[in-house]
């Protein structure tokens, strides 16, 4: 891997791979493809004459001010602090007003990286060029493949780790280990970035770091140590920018006490998360007032449920989340229908690994079996639980 690289070249490469062009559409007449194929790869370098037709080729009018280079490359890393410390993100915007200009200069690789990163654009050119990306633009590109949450997302994401050794790339590999329901490594990757999050000052990873432990904590009903997780990032949330993410903590803490029928401390917590236009938690009001005979609330949240937003992840579980709280509502939880629709989201939730979830689910599939003395299955449900939680260590 170079970390230092021919910035005509590659910026010849990415732009003509940005425009889906091949090589000898661009150098016939100026020079041959395996010259032109030297120069992208850094082996050769052009002479300005005939750099400058492949430029014409391409559209390309390359910025070489290095006052203005300068300039542009502060503006560049005051991105990645804004980025890394999640603070609002002026300086991108900035970036993109002089988005052509910045094309066509050696800060060409950047600005792509940059983009895969915010806008999730320009992969496919990223790829066809890592050999030649610095380890530092390596490092984003590969946190940007992770955030893709494909197959290899975890493996990218532990390389992205590996190489910015920041704690903002551990917490990004924290959240695909928990959506990879591998959540004996979100605790032990928690605690290193909390280490490193301490020493950079980084307030808003250290505060996910102690959401993501509390999240894992809540999926298994761990009250004790869920509240004590999210405790810690409640205080460091008071007050910042990121009330949101303090919502959040409180909807999940409200959850968890619903799920354990503990029904005054779920909606003290669930009235405090605030999230308007929320489907789970419309979904978990409606619950809570439906079990404590508040018949009235409850159906005025399940109607809010049906226009309420919902996480990409759960689309298509909508409506069968909303069928089977509507029978609960509608005291059809007697019904061989309910049971089927309760085993058929439990078998989806599994295959998914959305095991938070699935423990949330779990309560009222149990207490079928248990009254309709289906006790093999109530067996098998609580094995099934037993051994997710010896996997993970918890």
């Amino acid at each position: 891997m170079r970390d230092k690289i021919n910035a005509e070249g590659i910026l010849l490469r990415m732009e003509r791979l940005r425009q889906k062009k091949e090589q000898k559409e661009i150098c016939t007449g100026i020079c041959s493809v395996s010259t032109l194929s030297k120069i992208e790869n850094g082996k050769q370098k052009a002479d300005p004459v005939m750099l400058k037709k492949l430029y014409q080729e391409l559209g390309i009018s390359y910025l070489s001010d290095e006052t203005e280079i300068n300039r542009i490359q502060n503006r560049m890393k005051r991105f990645f602090e804004e980025f890394q410390y999640q603070k609002e993100q002026r300086a991108f915007y900035e970036l993109k007003k002089e988005e052509e200009k910045i094309r066509n200069s050696p800060l060409l690789a950047d600005w792509m990286v940059i983009c895969a990163l915010v806008e999730r654009t320009g992969l496919d050119v990223l790829k066809e060029c890592q050999n030649f990306l610095s380890r530092n633009q390596l490092g984003w590109y590969f946190l940007a493949l992770s955030e893709e949450m494909g197959e290899n997302a975890i493996e990218f994401g532990e390389e992205a780790a590996r190489i910015l050794q920041n704690s903002f790339s551990q917490v990004m590999l924290i959240h695909i280990l928990y959506v990879k329901g591998r959540y004996r490594q979100v605790l032990e990757w928690a605690d290193k970035a909390v280490v490193q999050a301490l020493e950079e000052g980084n307030l808003w990873a250290l505060a996910e770091c102690y959401n993501m432990k509390g999240t894992v904590y809540a999926c298994f009903n761990m009250e004790d140590l869920m509240l004590k997780e999210y405790e810690r990032a409640a205080h460091l949330l008071e007050e910042s920018r990121w009330v949101e993410n303090l919502r959040n903590i409180y909807y999940n803490i409200g959850a968890t006490y619903l799920g354990m029928e503990q029904y005054q401390q779920a909606e003290w917590y669930l009235k405090r998360a605030e999230v308007r236009n929320n489907f789970m938690l419309y979904h978990k009001f409606a619950l809570l007032y439906c079990r404590t005979g508040q018949k009235k609330k409850a159906r005025e949240a399940w109607e809010r449920m049906k226009i309420a937003e919902i996480d990409g992840m759960l689309e298509e579980l909508k409506n069968p989340i909303l069928e089977i709280t509507r029978m609960e509502l509608e005291g059809e939880t007697e019904k061989e229908a309910y049971v089927v629709q309760l085993e058929a989201l439990m078998k989806t939730f599994y295959e998914r690994k959305m095991f938070g979830y699935m423990m949330f689910f779990h309560n009222q599939l149990q207490n079928q079996y248990k009254t309709r003395r289906m006790y093999r299955k109530a067996y098998l449900l609580e094995q099934l639980f037993s051994d997710l939680q010896r996997k993970t260590n918890l």
